[in-house]
């Protein structure tokens, strides 16, 4: 499965890991999305060259290799310092989404890709936050046929083959399409993981629009395939939902709620799950918003916070790199490492 797995969001709640929690609206979950203030997070990818990248909301792109760590600034090409996505395609190349707009890396320099749209971003509100912005790409992945899918902040989708680009908004008018996640199935089927309009799918002939009667449950968090073919779903304030998969069946239904699910019977705080991976050992880790991260296998389940030495309570991103480590990138820019045994907090190590 090729897969961007990390999406963005920033949080506008009081998360207790009792079990408690203030009520939430989606929109003050989603809210401030503009790279303003303190929201940094940090997600990535190992290159094919052993190389392994990190992105933040506040400090832009980093690469680490031989225990050095460089930061690409203006100077290698790259002004933006906002980053919501990044993947390596299939020719080793680099993608980084940003709030302004789409980057690629040649190994030696960043450069832009103009995306020619007609779009027109939201005014700014009182605090400087603009709602929608057709050059923030929020996510990526490149389909098993080599086009490039960015998942933009409320003009839906945009498809780009190399040459020139195709824009899909499948639903159109006051409540745009804000493309939080994609993956791809081992069936070649898209699913785009949206802010408040549900799933939306595509198998290459048409869309469909999987939606909740309730509102929570169409705000998707992250989406995540396994090796056995299931997907699982992660929705604001509803926990995990979890699609079983069966041979030869295409994926049929979503409403939030048909689907096994995992919330506070699994951990109390198995609420707002914000990342998820599954590592070479088939176990599925789970990020959460203040509950630090949950392991689960067939035969048991762990959970780690920070009285496990997990730097934040709060993960935004899952890695595992090609020796099996586990690296955690959490709210405000922690990052530690999981060998196994014992976390390693990357930046005071």
């Amino acid at each position: 499965m090729n897969r961007f797995y990390i999406v963005f969001s920033f949080l506008g709640f009081f998360f207790l890991c009792n079990g408690q929690t203030k009520t939430i609206q989606a929109n003050d979950f989603f809210a401030n999305t503009s790279c303003t203030g303190n929201k940094s997070t940090h997600f990535g990818l190992q290159d094919k060259d052993g190389k392994i990248w990190f992105v933040s909301t506040t400090s832009g792109v980093s690469c680490y290799s031989a225990d050095t760590l460089k930061q690409f600034t203006i100077q290698d090409g790259l002004p933006e310092t906002c980053i919501f996505s990044i993947l390596e395609d299939k020719a080793g190349s680099i993608w980084v989404g940003t709030s302004n707009g789409l980057y690629k890396y040649d190994k030696k320099r960043f450069y832009k890709i103009p995306i020619p749209h007609n779009y027109l971003a939201s005014a700014p509100d009182a605090m400087g936050n603009v709602a929608y912005n057709p050059n923030c790409i929020l996510s990526m992945l490149q389909d098993k046929k080599g086009n490039l899918w960015l998942g933009s902040m409320g003009f839906g989708v945009y498809q780009y083959d190399g040459e020139e680009f195709h824009f899909f908004i499948p639903k159109q008018g006051e409540s745009y399409n804000v493309v939080q996640c994609i993956i791809e199935d081992q069936e070649g089927v898209l699913y785009f993981g949206t802010r408040g309009e549900g799933i939306w799918t595509y198998d290459g002939i048409m869309f469909k629009n999987f939606k909740s009667a309730i509102v929570n449950n169409n705000h998707l968090l992250d989406m995540l395939e396994v090796k056995n073919g299931g997907i699982y779903f992660s929705i604001v304030g509803g926990g995990v939902r979890y699609y079983a998969y069966r041979a030869h069946t295409v994926f049929s239904a979503y409403d939030g709620e048909r689907f096994q699910n995992f919330t506070q019977k699994e951990n109390p705080c198995f609420i707002n799950v914000l990342s998820m991976l599954q590592d070479k050992k088939g176990n599925v880790w789970f990020g959460s918003n203040g509950g630090g991260m949950y392991v689960q296998n067939e035969k048991e389940h762990t959970y780690f916070t920070t009285k496990n030495g997990l730097c934040n309570n709060i993960v935004k991103g899952i890695l595992e790199d090609a020796e099996g480590t586990i690296w955690i990138g959490t709210k405000n820019g922690g990052l530690c490492k999981y060998n196994g045994k014992i976390f390693v907090d990357f930046f005071n190590k």
